[in-house]
């Protein structure tokens, strides 16, 4: 861990204080610095430090909301540019901001959305303060429950505001009775700590020499029984010696025979290419691609030659045809200088920019995403009104029919056709070559706007319908 710069490590000090909440919410300063490589320790924030508070911030949440700092942070970080920082910022103000309404036991100061902007300084120490010990007491009450014991900080109104130096005492005194409490808690466990180790390196010790005296009897067995009993018998049951020796010799003989088979599954994947050459050449297959290079006639530029003369020789590149065949080895090489020079074109002209284009790009695509924005909304709009239209047009051909029954007080012979309906919907846009015939295809927008086609008996129908209406209009105003 890096060394503090600056005053020296003070406990009572509030950068210490907070570095210390830090570290028992396992904050790692060594594994950190080498991933992000910034420099944690008390001090880290005596300046501002932007790259030190995102990383902090992030470890703060993650402790305290697992999940959801996943979700919230999931579309800016980890942190890369501009853009995601600023969205960082936002996220972690909005993060704060909620947790200040929701738990007003959280006790965090009044912040700005600027003080992460600038991360550094008695501010933002006091913030990460309050908010490191927040973390802590959220972690160690999910973490333990009910078996620690928080104290609750009082609260101030306008009845006890007289007391408030008595609330200050009373809760420094509880403090130190629980800190008493816990150092005699911790003594008492490192003395049994002690006794218990203590008298299990004396049973160790007990047990390994009980051990070796029960081997050396046994061992000592064997030679009686090897001396007393015939030749060519064993007399007697196994004995845990002999147990541990024929254990000890299966684990030897299995071992090697693992790294046998390790070294010969890894021989396997080493050999693996020579194998294919070998099958290929076994199953008839080394012949059956070749090149023939009697159809080509290499001709080398003069521009390559004069610019890559130094090159050529440098390389000792051979004559294209040896003893009338084609040096299809001196040709590849030509080739490779051919494509060197081709880059080093390449990287002499500049790539064209469409930064010139680009506003204009922008500047349409919000126009067609406004377009399209009116027309789904047109669309929602023609949607609703469409039943009240069909609905209205069956209506109106319902009272035609009886108008035309009432004038002739008969039945029309033959059904009228009153062309009252809606317009197909229009079809979608295509920019591929029309199928149309020439005879068939519109010339012109104003041949769109024609009537429907007539027939025999709707035109008398139809005047005798406007008569109809016309008289009944002016007995209407003569009454």
């Amino acid at each position: 861990m890096t060394k503090p710069v600056g005053i020296m490590p003070n406990h009572l000090d509030l950068r210490e204080i907070t570095f210390t909440n830090l570290l028992l919410l396992d904050f790692n300063p060594a594994e950190m610095e080498s991933k992000y490589r910034v420099v944690f320790n008390r001090d880290m924030f005596a300046l501002p430090n932007k790259k030190a508070m995102e990383v902090v911030m992030h470890f703060l949440f993650t402790r305290l909301h697992p999940q959801l700092a996943y979700e919230e942070f999931r579309d800016c970080w980890p942190v890369r540019d501009k853009v995601l920082e600023q969205q960082f910022r936002k996220v972690c103000f909005s993060w704060v901001s909620r947790i200040q309404k929701e738990d007003p036991e959280a006790r965090l100061p009044r912040i700005v959305q600027s003080l992460f902007h600038s991360p550094g300084g008695d501010r933002f120490y006091a913030f990460l303060h309050h908010f490191s010990l927040y973390v802590l007491t959220k972690v160690m009450q999910r973490d333990h429950g009910k078996m620690i014991s928080i104290p609750t900080f009082p609260t101030k109104t306008v009845h006890n505001h007289s007391f408030t130096h008595v609330m200050s005492r009373a809760l420094e005194a509880h403090y130190v009775v629980l800190k008493k409490r816990f150092l005699e808690f911790t003594q008492h466990a490192v003395q049994v700590e002690h006794h218990w180790k203590e008298f299990a390196m004396e049973s160790t010790k007990e047990f390994r020499s009980l051990v070796k005296k029960k081997r050396d009897l046994e061992r000592h067995i064997m030679e009686l029984d090897g001396m007393i009993a015939p030749r060519g018998t064993s007399i007697g049951v196994k004995t845990d010696y002999q147990e541990d020796v024929e254990a000890l010799k299966r684990t030897q003989q299995l071992q090697k025979v693992r790294d046998l088979w390790a070294g010969i599954a890894e021989f396997y994947t080493v050999q693996a290419p020579q194998r294919r050459i070998v099958d290929s050449v076994l199953q008839g297959e080394a012949n059956k691609y070749h090149i023939d290079a009697a159809d080509i006639q290499p001709r080398v530029p003069d521009m390559l030659l004069r610019d890559c003369e130094k090159e050529i020789r440098k390389r000792n590149i051979e004559d294209t045809y040896v003893g009338g065949k084609v040096n299809l080895f001196s040709l590849i090489q030509l080739w490779n200088l051919s494509l060197s020079k081709i880059k080093e074109q390449i990287y002499q002209e500049s790539l064209p920019t469409f930064e010139d284009q680009s506003p204009a790009v922008k500047s349409a695509l919000h126009t067609h995403h406004a377009h399209l924005t009116n027309t789904m909304a047109l669309r929602e709009v023609i949607e609703g009104l469409m039943p009240a239209m069909k609905e209205s047009i069956k209506e109106l051909k319902q009272h035609c029919y009886q108008d035309i029954e009432k004038l002739h007080s008969r039945p029309a012979e033959t059904p009228v056709l009153f062309k009252l309906g809606l317009v197909p919907p229009t079809p979608p846009v295509s920019f591929a070559a029309a199928d149309t015939p020439a005879a068939e295809r519109i010339t012109s927008f104003h041949d769109t706007l024609k009537m429907s086609p007539h027939t025999g008996n709707s035109i008398p129908a139809l005047s005798s319908l406007s008569l109809s209406l016309s008289l009944q209009k002016k007995s209407r105003a003569l009454l």
